[in-house]
């Protein structure tokens, strides 16, 4: 009784790392992709603007998603010029995401954003 509660910080509490570079490599042992420090094991999920892989973070050993989208798309039958570009979308979404810390959202650890990939990775 006359306790107060204290509302939960909705802003999030990790930083996102921003990287502008990115190295790719390949294992030949395994067959799977490298981006930077994280091995691309396997995709687990594909829609419109991109795919997502299973990753290992090869620093931590922790297992991430990682979210890799297409920095321009082709334009859609029916889409109106005033529609926000392909970047733009991922820009937003990329905004979105750092401020989440919620359970049920996946938090966005890092985003790799190299000026000459046709991708960025999140």
């Amino acid at each position: 009784r006359g306790k107060m509660h204290q509302r939960s910080n909705t802003t999030s509490k990790f930083e996102v790392k921003e990287t502008n570079t990115m190295s790719k490599d390949y294992d030949p042992v395994t067959g799977n992709k490298r981006v930077n420090k994280y091995m691309l094991i396997k995709e687990v999920g594909r829609g419109v603007h991109g795919k997502v892989k299973l990753g290992r973070d090869m620093e931590t050993g922790e297992l991430v998603a990682i979210k890799i989208v297409d920095r321009t798309s082709r334009r859609r039958l029916g889409q109106r010029n005033n529609e926000l570009s392909n970047e733009q979308k991922i820009r937003k979404e990329i905004a979105i995401l750092k401020k989440c810390a919620h359970p049920h959202v996946v938090r966005l650890i890092e985003v790799i954003d190299d000026p000459m990939s046709k991708k960025i990775y999140m």
